[in-house]
C-alpha cells in the first residue's frame, strides 16, 4: 500500500485502543510508525536495481525486527517529540503501527516475506492492488471524523472501510472460481495458479496459470457477470536453465528477479523473461516487469559457457506512450467493461 493509506490505517486503528480515546499525539505516534517500514526505500545501495528492489519489503517488514523497529521509534519520539510521554505506551503504539503496516502489505498482490530469517518465502493473500483509491477514501473519511471528534462521520468511514474490505474478499473468491471455471472450459488442469487485482481496483483481475509447461494469462471483470479478455500463454522459465552459471553475478540476479516475481516468470520473448503477475490491464503482457538476457548469436561451445548480460528494459517515450494508452483503456475497461481490437492486442 501506498504511504498515505499506511498513515490513515494506523491512526484510525489506534483509536480502537482502550487507551488513546481522546489522545492526538497517540495517533500521531501510531501513524508515523505505519509508514516508518517503507523508510527502506531510502537506504543507499550501490547495487543495481535487482538488489534495490530486493531490499524494499524485506528487514523493515519482518516480524522478527519490529520489536527492535518500535524500540529504536520510541526513543526517537520520546527524544524528539514529547519526553513526558509514556515509554510503555509510545512503545506499543509504535509495535502497533508496524503490525498494521504488515497487515495491509500482505494483503497486496506483491506480498512480503514477514517471516525472515527464518524463511524467505513472499506471502501474500491477493486480496488488495498495491493502490487502492477506494480503500485509502474511505480511511480518510474516517480519520476526518477521528480527528475532528465527528462521531458519526467517523462511524460511517469505518463501516465503509471494513464493508469494503469484505468487498474484496468476495471479489477475490469470484476470481479464483472464475478462474477454475475458464480451467475447465479448456480441459486444463493447473498446476499452481493465481489471481492479482489489477492496481487501483478490485473490479478487474488478472489470472495466471500453469499448465504443461506454459502460463496461461486472462483477465476478468468481475461486474453483476463477469467479462473474461484472453491474454494469451507462454513457455515457463526456470532459474534451473541457468545453472551454469551459478556462483556469478548473472545468475544472482536471475535468481533475485525470480523470488521477487513469486516465480512467476515466462519467456515472453527471444531472450527476454517477465513477471506475469505485476501489469496495469489484466489482458496485456507488453508492459510487464522484463529483463532481456544478452547471449551472442554466433557464439561458440566455449563463448557460450560465458556469463551473459543482463538488463532491465528501457523506459523511453515510447513507454511513456504506451503507458497512457494503457490508462485510457484502463479506464475504459473500468467503467464499461469494452475495449476496442487494437486496445485488445498484445
Amino acid at each position: 500500500m501506498d504511504p498515505i493509506t499506511h498513515a490513515l490505517f494506523g491512526a484510525v486503528g489506534a483509536r480502537c485502543l482502550p487507551f488513546t480515546k481522546k489522545d492526538r499525539s497517540a495517533w500521531i505516534i501510531a501513524s508515523i510508525s505505519a509508514v516508518s517500514p517503507d523508510l527502506d526505500l531510502l537506504i543507499p545501495c550501490s547495487g543495481n536495481s535487482f538488489v534495490k528492489a530486493s531490499l524494499h519489503r524485506y528487514y523493515t517488514h519482518a516480524l522478527s525486527f519490529f520489536p527492535f523497529e518500535a524500540l529504536i521509534l520510541t526513543v526517537l519520539f520520546w527524544y524528539l517529540y514529547d519526553k513526558r510521554l509514556e515509554r510503555i505506551k509510545v512503545y506499543t503504539l509504535a509495535l502497533f503501527g508496524l503490525c498494521s503496516h504488515l497487515c495491509l502489505d500482505i494483503m497486496t498482490s506483491s506480498g512480503l516475506p514477514f517471516l525472515w530469517p527464518f524463511t524467505r518465502c513472499r506471502f501474500t493473500f491477493d486480496t488488495f492492488p498495491i493502490v487502492d483509491f477506494c480503500f485509502s477514501a474511505f480511511l480518510l473519511v474516517a480519520f476526518i471524523g477521528l480527528w475532528w471528534n465527528r462521531r458519526t462521520l467517523c462511524v460511517l468511514g469505518l463501516a465503509l472501510t471494513i464493508g469494503y474490505g469484505a468487498f474484496a474478499v468476495v471479489q477475490h473468491e469470484r476470481a479464483a472460481f472464475c478462474q477454475q471455471t475458464l480451467c475447465i472450459s479448456r480441459g486444463h488442469s493447473a498446476i499452481r495458479a493465481r489471481v492479482v487485482p489489477s492496481p487501483g481496483s478490485v473490479l478487474l483481475w488478472r489470472s495466471i496459470y500453469e499448465y504443461d509447461g506454459r502460463y496461461f494469462v486472462d483477465g476478468m471483470r468481475l461486474g453483476n457477470t463477469p467479462i473474461f479478455y484472453t491474454g494469451g500463454n507462454f513457455p515457463k522459465a526456470s532459474l534451473e536453465e541457468f545453472t551454469q552459471f551459478r556462483g556469478t553475478a548473472f545468475y544472482k540476479d536471475c535468481a533475485l528477479f525470480f523470488w521477487l516475481m513469486g516465480g512467476y516468470v515466462a519467456v515472453t520473448a527471444p531472450g527476454k523473461l517477465s513477471g506475469l503477475c505485476l501489469s496495469l490491464l489484466p489482458h496485456k503482457n507488453d508492459m510487464l516487469p522484463s529483463i532481456c538476457i544478452d547471449r551472442k548469436p554466433s557464439a561458440t561451445s566455449k563463448e557460450a559457457l560465458q556469463e551473459p548480460k543482463i538488463y532491465f528494459l528501457k523506459r523511453g517515450r515510447s513507454w511513456s506512450a504506451r503507458l497512457r494508452r494503457d490508462g485510457i483503456t484502463f479506464l475504459k475497461l473500468l467503467w464499461t467493461g469494452e475495449i476496442d481490437k487494437a486496445a485488445n492486442a498484445n
